[in-house]
């Protein structure tokens, strides 16, 4: 965060602590509403989901006729002079709507189950050209891969996983036939860096050389302070990699891992197919599979497609929306330490009247 405040401030002319200031307010209000959600219990955050995933679907597409353009990409909405990023709210709440959708029910027959199914596959299709038109191709990526893990879990993973192949073909396809902004991220990830040195992708990995086992040291200098305008969000992992080193990278690598490893131990706890089941394998691969994609754009083994590192990079809009995301983990996942049984504050009975 420190790092954030450095790199914005210097081009600017507000006060250096400024986005310090302003981040920090991010984590507060992201914490207590984390920390609020937590307390809900299953029954109560499916009854509002499909308000919260319609919502999001709406401000998505707004986007399109309100919506700022910064960087070559319309993403963001101004609200009360806050930018909100609503491609981070449609994403959380998909894989709640799409896991209320894959449950399966004791009484449903195949028919219903390939519906939902396919009706899963078909709001997939619609939020990932939404996402392609803006551009934005790695929330776009990261939604498909997202549901090919929803659709794994259940009796469909064959279809699930021939759709998903399908699809991510034709969207790489049409992307590159028809997109000037992917065809220049491809090349910025298949250049010679001993030739355009210059270029964020090439900067981003001469600052792990730079860095070292321990780091600079040295805050607010070095080759991706310096020399990347988005060293505070999309390239975060090497800000640090220069400043701390390889091993404080280590650290935050082994505790995304620890934060998967800990959902899904806690998620076979659950009958397979159930809506907390399906919610936490979705939220939890969505909030890692984000990390591990923000790294290896970082490391150039992935082509940079604005991709923010979850809870470290400078933003409202992801904070908010994985405060809700880990609200939610928090609440599906905690053990009742009285009853010992698999529950939360409130045991969730799907079929109580």
């Amino acid at each position: 965060m420190h790092v954030s405040a450095v790199i914005d401030g210097k081009d600017t002319i507000l006060n250096s602590d400024y986005f310090v200031n302003r981040q920090l307010l991010w984590v507060f209000l992201a914490f207590v509403t984390m920390a609020v959600i937590s307390f809900f219990d299953a029954e109560w955050t499916k009854k509002y989901t499909v308000f919260g995933f319609y919502l999001s679907l709406i401000f998505l597409i707004l986007v399109f006729f309100l919506g700022e353009e910064r960087n070559g990409s319309q993403r963001w909405l101004s609200i009360f002079n806050i930018s909100l990023q609503p491609s981070e709210f449609v994403k959380i709440f998909f894989v709640l709507f799409a896991s209320i959708l894959l449950e399966k029910h004791p009484k449903d027959n195949q028919r219903k189950t390939n519906k939902n199914f396919l009706i899963t596959f078909g709001i997939m299709l619609l939020i990932c050209a939404l996402l392609f038109a803006q551009p934005d191709f790695g929330q776009a990526f990261l939604l498909l891969m997202t549901w090919m893990i929803l659709a794994s879990l259940t009796e469909l993973w064959g279809l699930g996983l021939f759709l998903t192949i399908g699809f991510g073909l034709i969207m790489f396809v049409f992307g590159m036939a028809s997109e000037d902004y992917i065809q220049h991220r491809l090349d910025l990830f298949f250049q010679d860096c001993t030739v355009a040195s210059t270029d964020q992708v090439c900067v981003a990995k001469k600052a792990f050389l730079s860095g070292g086992l321990f780091g600079r040291g040295d805050t607010g200098q070095g080759e991706v302070i310096l020399r990347l305008a988005e060293a505070n969000t999309d390239y975060i992992f090497a800000a640090i990699a220069e400043q701390w080193g390889l091993f404080a990278c280590g650290g935050i690598i082994v505790l995304y891992l620890a934060i998967l490893t800990n959902c899904m131990r806690r998620a076979v706890m659950f009958p397979s197919g159930q809506f907390r089941y399906l919610a936490i394998a979705g939220l939890s691969f969505q909030y890692c599979g984000q990390a591990f994609i923000h790294m290896l754009i970082n490391l150039g083994l992935f082509p940079p497609t604005g991709m923010t590192l979850p809870f470290i990079s400078y933003g409202g809009s992801s904070m908010f929306a994985y405060a809700i995301a880990m609200g939610i983990l928090l609440s599906y996942t905690r053990i009742d330490r009285f009853s010992k049984q698999k529950s939360m504050i409130f045991e969730y009975h799907p079929y109580r009247s």
